[in-house]
């Protein structure tokens, strides 16, 4: 009897256990950088000592270096590690974490968070602490950062998590997109200005990050790690040249190297109007500017591998093909001409894409025929309600007009597809994506990065005017 008692014990806390994960993995703390992915998280998923070049720091350093960029020119392994407000404590411990799994190499460290003390902002504390996974480091790292009475809601986090159920979304019930190493790219530029004041007079940082600052160093050190501190460009005010112009003070006398890369903007190519999200992060084009001269820096001073064409770096590949993608997108969101756009289209790999007809749609006009036609697979056209689903350039389903009501998978979601004499309805993921009730509408899919990246609609009975 005492062994039956035991067994159903042991089989109902198995099946607790299995349910607060997952419980717990619905309402844990989603970063919103990387859209719901947390690098931290990432990072746990990696194989051992994959890692050679680490990049750590704020959102400084994660909008400013693109793994992606280094894999392709140079095959570098790298990561960032870069979470929203990262100071030198917070840099600090995910070194030491990474340095349990990954046999690092180089390790660039964001100057930045020299200039931080403490965190004002609890969101930031919340992203550098809450990802992290239970063990003596982040211990360590709770009681080093938390400065309030309640370090045991950021160990158990269940207290600070579980009021998550008011904001949760889709996103929180479906597997995290893993096509993501730290890199965050924007394609806004909203300008800055680069802040001149001379020679400037050093003035001391926190004490508590002074101390970090020393001990990363003595870390790196220890481990055989070559350090590299790495300034990306801002508008950097004055009374915060001063911290940074007291942190190179000590960064000097242990002969650690800094790239200060605001002070040489020029000479990388920074374009401080086109090249910057705001007065604090660079944009795409600016963090490819960034990126080749670190790259060049790394590839000169380090021997680092190439590894590319080692199956164990397929996901450096993917993440390779998920940021070319990006761009793609992002540039066929700005084509307002039909010919083009559809020219653009026949030339995508890896989407899915959806062409519906609705109402007065006018199958017989030659300039949207011939559009067509570039997609492959239009054989004949049909007036009214239709619906074409191409995924990677094939017609994979053809609805005509005389009802229809199916479910295609996607690869984060699925896509529905409704066709009545009344009219089409094309939805992903519950929502309703069409843009024209007259018309052609263009729905495009990425498949490697699992989203809607452009909803298009021609309206017929006005040339087939191109309206978002």
């Amino acid at each position: 009897m005492k062994v039956k008692n035991i067994a159903k014990t042991i089989v109902f806390c198995m099946i607790f256990l299995f349910l607060l994960n997952r419980i717990y993995a619905i309402f844990s703390w989603k970063d919103t950088a990387g859209d719901y992915t947390s690098s931290m998280e990432v990072f746990y998923g990696l194989e051992e000592n994959v890692v050679d070049v680490l990049f750590l720091g704020s959102s400084h350093s994660y909008c400013s270096t693109i793994p992606a960029q280094l894999w392709e020119d140079y095959g570098m392994a790298s990561f960032s590690m870069a979470i929203s407000g990262q100071d030198l404590v917070s840099s600090y411990y995910s070194f030491v974490e990474a340095l349990e799994t990954q046999d690092l190499k180089v390790v660039c460290v964001d100057l930045f968070g020299c200039v931080l003390q403490g965190y004002q902002d609890e969101g930031n504390l919340y992203r550098n602490l809450l990802p992290r996974k239970l063990s003596m480091t982040s211990v360590e790292a709770v009681n080093s950062m938390v400065e309030t009475d309640n370090k045991a809601d950021f160990l158990l986090k269940w207290p600070i998590i579980h009021t998550r159920y008011k904001e949760l979304k889709k996103q929180d019930f479906v597997a995290m997109n893993p096509v993501y190493l730290g890199y965050t790219a924007e394609f806004v530029a909203e300008g800055a200005a680069k802040l001149d004041f001379g020679e400037v007079t050093p003035k001391p940082i926190d004490e508590k990050e002074q101390e970090f600052l020393i001990k990363m160093i003595g870390l790196a050190q220890e481990s055989g790690t070559e350090l590299v501190f790495v300034l990306a460009p801002y508008q950097i005010p004055l009374f915060e040249q001063e911290m940074i112009a007291y942190a190179k003070e000590i960064i000097a006398e242990y002969n650690v190297p800094v790239l200060d890369l605001e002070e040489i903007s020029e000479e990388i190519g920074l374009d401080w109007k086109e090249d910057m999200i705001d007065y604090g992060h660079t944009n795409h084009w600016g963090a490819q500017k960034v990126t080749a001269y670190l790259g060049e820096y790394l590839n000169k001073h380090y021997e680092l591998p190439d590894h590319r064409g080692d199956n164990r770096y397929a996901m450096w590949e993917l993440d390779l093909k998920a940021r070319k993608h990006e761009e793609i997108n992002y540039y066929l969101t700005k084509v307002c001409d039909m010919q083009t756009y559809f020219e653009e289209l026949s030339r995508l790999e890896d989407y899915t894409i959806v062409i519906s007809t609705n109402g007065e749609y006018i199958s017989e006009t030659a300039d949207m025929a011939d559009c067509l036609q570039m997609l492959g697979g239009f054989h004949e056209y049909y007036d009214g309600n239709n619906v074409w689903v191409f995924d990677n350039g094939e017609n994979i389903y053809t609805a005509n007009g005389n009802g229809a009501l199916k479910t295609l998978p996607l690869t984060y979601g699925e896509l529905l597809v409704i066709v009545s004499e009344q009219s089409t309805n094309v939805l992903v993921d519950s929502v309703a994506c069409q843009i024209s009730t007259d018309g052609v509408n263009v729905i495009v899919y990425d498949n490697i990065l699992g989203s809607v990246v452009d909803s298009v609609g021609f309206e017929a009975m006005n040339a087939y005017r191109m309206i978002r």
